[in-house]
């Protein structure tokens, strides 16, 4: 979330707002993407869940190894494009 739990109460009780509306407010403020943005967000995933698909179909018997690899390279892929494009930066808030 874009601001702590403790802090988004403090909010809430001295605006009026409810906890809906607060974090909407926020998902808004950074889910802003440009449609180029977008398109790279659409790709990676098709190209990384074709090649996920060939992972699981040729590697014969799925271990827990080849899982590892699958969330490694998931992490690997989509953690950064979520901090650059998605996470609110502290200017953000």
């Amino acid at each position: 979330m874009a601001i702590g739990w403790r802090r988004g109460y403090k909010e809430i009780w001295q605006t009026g707002k409810s906890f809906v509306n607060l974090y909407a407010n926020i998902i808004t403020k950074t889910m802003r993407l440009s449609s180029s943005v977008i398109i790279r967000f659409v790709l990676l995933a098709l190209l990384w869940a074709a090649l996920v698909a060939l992972i699981v179909l040729y590697s014969r018997p799925f271990t827990l190894y080849t899982a590892f690899v699958i969330v490694a390279s998931a992490i690997i892929i989509f953690v950064p494009m979520y901090k650059k494009y998605i996470k609110p930066t502290s200017h953000d808030r």
